[in-house]
């Protein structure tokens, strides 16, 4: 007999009453957590469980404890920290901090531009693709970086393989009847990336080897780097173990569950974390109240996250430039 609008009434006559139901969004949210996180250890986000659940799963296929991850995933090595000598610290090991620095300087957002604005009437309609699942597919198709094998390149660049851990500086220049070239180049004004027919730019494997297949010349104006790879598709496999659990999921609980999207979230973030702290952000901090320098995640990997982004540009480049030789706008 009590109305949402009037709550107060309800508390002034039946306060025992207002207070049991007042605790249903507490309960609610207990019930949920107990149910989601049966062995009491809650993550502060979707995102950190995540990297939490790639990062072991790696090593256990890997066969590596925490020190080999570090090593040999993230090219970083453990050292005393000069301010407090109790405390250890992460930084680059010897062979790997050249091409760590590299490909953080290949590591850029996606491709967002707008080539048409206002009314416009079509009489054949109207497409929107889309890529799915675009950034852990295209991570999947990466494998694990070997920083004992580091290669430096140099001069004119003829043929590349858009899946190898190559990175550098590249003059680039692309035919004149070229209408949407590939190579992305931070704008001065701080506006995102443009994509101009020439230039020179910081660029990854996926989309040097795409310019080379539109007709581009390129060229190394500084060293660039090549890093090899272990044989096996080991983060694949880690994608793989982490799709069965939510396709059980959804078996058990129904498309759409809590308990599916759960894992669909899990999935998604990976790839931000491999990221996370390289593209020089800050966020507000609940802790310290104050705006931060975002800190890099247990994952974060220069190289992945580079070509990924590198992998998803690339797609979205092509169908363009595929799109626009057929003749639509």
């Amino acid at each position: 007999g009590y109305d949402k609008n009037d709550m107060g009434r309800f508390l002034k006559e039946q306060e025992d009453e207002f207070v049991l139901y007042a605790c249903n969004d507490a309960t609610l949210t207990v019930d949920y957590t107990i149910k989601m996180y049966p062995q009491g250890a809650v993550p502060v986000t979707l995102g950190s469980e995540g990297a939490k659940r790639f990062k072991q799963k790696l090593k256990e296929i890997k066969n590596w404890k925490e020190r080999d991850f570090n090593y040999q995933f993230r090219g970083l090595k453990t050292v005393k920290d000069e301010n407090d000598p109790k405390k250890r610290k992460l930084e680059p090991r010897l062979e790997a901090a050249a091409p760590l620095a590299i490909a953080t300087q290949c590591f850029y957002g996606g491709r967002n531009e707008c080539f048409l604005y206002g009314i416009h009437h079509s009489s054949e309609g109207w497409y929107d693709y889309d890529l799915t699942g675009a950034y852990p597919t295209a991570m999947s198709m990466l494998r694990t970086p070997d920083f004992d094998k580091v290669a430096p390149l140099s001069g004119d660049i003829f043929d590349i393989n858009p899946l190898d851990y190559i990175f550098g500086l590249v003059d680039f220049e692309f035919p004149p009847n070229t209408m949407f070239p590939c190579l992305p180049v931070k704008d001065d004004e701080g506006r995102g990336l443009i994509f101009p027919r020439k230039g020179r730019t910081y660029a990854a494997a996926p989309e040097l080897y795409l310019a080379l297949r539109m007709g581009a010349k390129l060229r190394w104006v500084q060293a660039g780097v090549k890093v090899g790879t272990t044989g096996k598709l080991d983060i694949k496999e880690v994608f793989a173990d982490l799709l069965k659990a939510r396709a059980e999921a959804k078996k058990l609980y129904g498309k759409g569950s809590v308990q599916e999207v759960k894992i669909k979230e899990l999935v998604n973030s990976i790839y931000g974390k491999t990221g996370q702290g390289l593209a020089g952000k800050r966020n507000y901090s609940t802790r310290t109240d104050s705006v931060e320098d975002t800190p890099p995640s247990i994952i974060t990997q220069p190289l992945l996250a580079a070509t990924t982004t590198s992998l998803v540009r690339a797609f979205v480049s092509a169908a363009m430039h595929q799109l626009h030789l057929l003749g639509y706008r």
